[in-house]
């Protein structure tokens, strides 16, 4: 329960700051027997793949903004031919699976919706191919995105990083870490779509400069606590998991 705190809204009331824009990266990890994934870099281009679910039923998601706002993170790279990204609209389990099992991708950014029950634990939802909700549990989800060679999942879909009180690995996020997955964003609570957007596009654009995860993070959450958007708190909401805080993605 310690370990499932907020932490990213920890503040010294000495010095009237936040921690987590001022000085510390607050990075979590998970209680794991499967060791992290050691990729070796790669030849040509960092490449992205953008998956994104709008089942019909569900709220309304900013799906073609949030995909240019990653594509201008990295539109300096793109045109140097150092990045590239691809997009997966309407994605189902069986399309991303069938992209992360025939190409290289180094990072997965999911577009979508989570829910997390403290009884059966945390889901993402895709869509199932004929525009209904097709929703897939934790075990499913390591089957598909682990041990395909990802860097960093970022899952921009509410309660993606909400955690068990009881089991400390309950949750998409802590199952996906825990079985080997190098890094990991998603967000510990629900959260307004435009604030969401900002921080994946900071985040991004922190990246693409050489920045490793940890300080990519607080970059981004400087930049949504700055911005005129969102709720106050939206700038906390997004929870960085990695096994090593100083990992880069690029140069």
């Amino acid at each position: 329960w310690i370990a499932e705190k907020p932490w990213e809204f920890a503040y010294d009331c000495t010095r009237k700051s936040f921690l987590a824009t001022e000085e510390v990266h607050f990075i979590r990890n998970a209680l794991a027997a499967v060791p992290a994934e050691r990729i070796a870099p790669r030849a040509g281009p960092l490449r992205i793949l953008v998956a994104a679910a709008q089942p019909v039923g569900f709220g309304h998601l900013s799906i073609v903004q949030e995909e240019e706002v990653i594509r201008r993170g990295f539109d300096a790279l793109v045109a140097a031919g150092l990045a590239e990204v691809t997009t997966l609209p309407r994605a189902t389990p069986g399309a991303i699976q069938g992209c992360l099992s025939t190409a290289a991708f180094d990072i997965v950014h999911f577009i979508g919706h989570g829910a997390f029950d403290e009884a059966t634990g945390g889901s993402l939802i895709f869509e199932d191919g004929s525009g209904g909700s097709f929703e897939v549990a934790e075990r499913s989800l390591r089957e598909i995105f682990c041990g395909r060679g990802v860097s960093l999942v970022f899952l921009n879909a509410c309660e993606s990083g909400s955690g068990g009180q009881a089991d400390f690995n309950k949750g998409v996020a802590q199952a996906l870490v825990s079985h080997g997955l190098p890094a990991l964003v998603a967000n510990q609570y629900s959260v307004l779509d435009s604030s969401a957007t900002s921080f994946a596009q900071h985040f991004y654009w922190a990246l693409a400069q050489g920045m490793g995860v940890g300080q990519a993070a607080r970059e981004a959450r400087i930049a949504v606590n700055c911005s005129m958007q969102g709720d106050i708190i939206d700038w906390a909401v997004p929870v960085v998991y990695a096994r090593d805080p100083s990992l880069t993605l690029c140069e």
